[in-house]
């Protein structure tokens, strides 16, 4: 879309500071995804206490470390715009920067959640996911081809902010279903 729009310049940007928060991302996800055959084993041993207490743990952890991995991305990428670093011709600018960099946050504190239900051997999100695809896949499109990078930007956090309480509802749905 922005290479298409805006051209290499702007494309090449979106693509070096999304690799950028992709990083970022992962790192909470290094707590996030082992714990998978942990969950399973509490679920086959009908432990939900345990699973319970795991998931809070959890779920404190992808906060607190994706909230210190994208403020420091975004210090990182303040400061390079700061000094006017050549770098910082290479990334999308600050406030554009943030605006990912807080979707992806949302997004990351989601990742517990979906695993709790994955650990099930259920997908409940299936269609949600599909719903957030399309979501994404059209706002981008609209407001990117109008507004540019910063356009996507505010549409990836708005439909985070949409999908992130959808989540949560069919986890606490889901949580009360198959915990009888």
């Amino acid at each position: 879309i922005l290479f298409n729009y805006y051209g290499p310049v702007l494309a090449g940007q979106m693509g070096m500071t999304w690799v950028a928060i992709k990083t970022v991302n992962s790192i909470s996800s290094a707590w996030v995804n082992p714990r998978g055959p942990l969950f399973g084993q509490m679920i086959a041993k009908k432990n939900y206490f345990a699973l319970d207490s795991s998931f809070k743990n959890l779920l404190g952890i992808t906060v607190v470390i994706s909230l210190l991995a994208s403020i420091l991305l975004a210090l990182f990428i303040f400061a390079l715009n700061y000094i006017n670093h050549p770098l910082s011709y290479r990334l999308l600018p600050f406030k554009v920067s943030c605006l990912f960099l807080l979707g992806a946050f949302i997004h990351s504190i989601s990742s517990p959640f979906s695993l709790y239900l994955r650990a099930h051997k259920k997908e409940p999100l299936y269609y949600l996911s599909i719903l957030f695809a399309i979501l994404i896949g059209i706002t981008s499109i609209l407001f990117g081809k109008e507004y540019g990078a910063e356009g996507i930007g505010y549409s990836y956090f708005l439909v985070n902010v949409i999908v992130f309480p959808l989540t949560v509802l069919i986890w606490f749905k889901k949580k009360k279903e198959w915990h009888v």
